[in-house]
């Protein structure tokens, strides 16, 4: 369980094209980005998460 005063960050990546990948020649194609659909009640997170992809949500 999560405290309930614990501030949240994370991270995903969710690229359109699920075949995408950074090369040397576009090495910015696929990125994190802010995950903002989290919540915290009861001491439980929750998280919606987009299909075929990648997160890191972390308490600080």
């Amino acid at each position: 369980m999560i405290g309930q005063r614990g501030r949240r960050h994370g991270h995903g990546l969710r690229p359109a094209d699920p075949d995408a990948r950074n090369t040397a020649g576009d090495p910015e194609r696929v990125t994190p980005h802010p995950v903002e659909d989290t919540a915290l009640k009861d001491g439980t997170l929750t998280a919606v998460l987009a299909p075929l992809s990648c997160y890191v949500i972390r308490r600080a």
